[in-house]
């Protein structure tokens, strides 16, 4: 058994970080045992959590603009194009707005030049975060790139491809990074039945959400992109996506960054575990200590 960290939580979700090799130096001679809750342990009931999601996200949204997402590979790929730095129940909106004009057409949108793209996203109701100058752009993106190499086809990026050369193609597009590739790729195989068997391809996006918890949970040492995502491949390489939303949702709901709702967090369980186990640490640490000073060489 590999040593493991683990974050006991607290109230405030501030805890200690313990592993059984800085046990042993400190002379707590403690074995992992069936009673000990480890990192798996988290990781299990992130996905017994995720299995809950059913059609929860899209439930969230509008019917019109469930309806059109679910059918409309175009309209899909804009939803999560737009995906940043706005709730994204009105980023996947914006699609929306556009067909309500009767312009959620790659073809007849690569058409037209940025400038023409801005003043459409200026009429509409719901407007990128980022300016609709910047949004110009990430819609051109899209545009062309369905335009010009899939035939007006948007479902073609994804059919028939894998994750990795998915997220690669996404990643054409202004505004979306590995983040958003990864979280559409995830949702592609969630939602469209899209990837099966290549799931060790799709990662977590790891967000402001999604990371809070990874480092409370004890998941990961650190906050960067890198080592959060390096973290969910490790822990579940079969397909480190599965941790995405479960992690997230939580996040969202449950773990804020200040006074967060532990008492109704779904890993309240495995956190009380924790706790018991670092208690088992310093009763153990405080026993190696007596017994040390009792028989060590006399002054």
């Amino acid at each position: 058994m590999l040593p493991v960290t683990l974050q006991a939580t607290t109230g405030d979700c501030e805890g200690v970080r313990l592993d059984w090799r800085m046990a042993r130096r400190r002379g707590a001679m403690v074995e992992p045992n069936e009673g000990v809750m480890e990192a798996s342990a988290v990781v299990e009931r992130l996905k017994e959590f995720g299995r809950t999601r059913g059609d929860s996200d899209w439930s969230a949204l509008d019917k019109e603009t469930e309806t059109l997402v679910r059918r409309n590979p175009f309209a899909f790929l804009v939803a999560v194009a737009f995906d940043r730095g706005m709730p994204w129940e009105k980023a996947w909106r914006i699609p929306t707005e556009i067909d309500r004009r009767g312009l959620l057409d790659p073809v007849r949108l690569a058409a037209m030049n940025e400038a023409e793209l801005a003043m459409l996203l200026d009429g509409v109701a719901v407007r990128p975060r980022w300016s609709t100058k910047q949004g110009a752009k990430t819609l051109s993106d899209a545009a062309r790139l369905v335009a010009g190499r899939f035939a007006g086809d948007a479902e073609a990026i994804w059919k028939d491809s894998s994750p990795a050369a998915v997220q690669k193609t996404f990643q054409e597009i202004r505004g979306i990074g590995p983040g958003i590739a990864s979280m559409a790729t995830r949702i592609l195989r969630d939602d469209f039945g899209c990837f099966r068997g290549q799931e060790g391809e799709i990662d977590v996006k790891p967000d402001e959400h999604l990371v809070r918890v990874f480092v409370r949970a004890g998941l990961s040492d650190g906050y960067s992109d890198n080592e959060v995502m390096h973290a969910a491949r490790r822990l579940n390489p079969e397909f480190p996506g599965e941790l995405d939303w479960p992690a997230w949702r939580i996040g969202q709901v449950w773990c804020h960054p200040t006074r967060p709702d532990c008492g109704g967090c779904p890993l309240t369980e495995v956190r009380e575990a924790v706790m018991s186990l670092i208690a088992m640490f310093v009763s153990a640490f405080d026993h190696a200590s007596c017994y040390r000073r009792s028989n060590g060489p006399s002054s």
